[in-house]
């Protein structure tokens, strides 16, 4: 393992080509209930944007 490699593997977040992948899980009830609340909100054009 090259010095790049290691601190590569240890600070990805500081190389420019490095990419940081999230992941968060929504329950199956609150994606319903957020969805059956969409147009009383009027938050059609967010989800449009959330979901591209």
């Amino acid at each position: 393992m090259t010095q790049s490699e290691f601190y590569r593997m240890r600070r990805p977040e500081l190389f420019s080509d490095s990419e940081i992948i999230t992941q968060v899980t929504l329950q199956k009830e609150v994606l319903a209930y957020e969805l059956s609340k969409i147009s009383r909100n009027q938050k059609q054009d967010e989800f449009e944007t959330l979901s591209l």
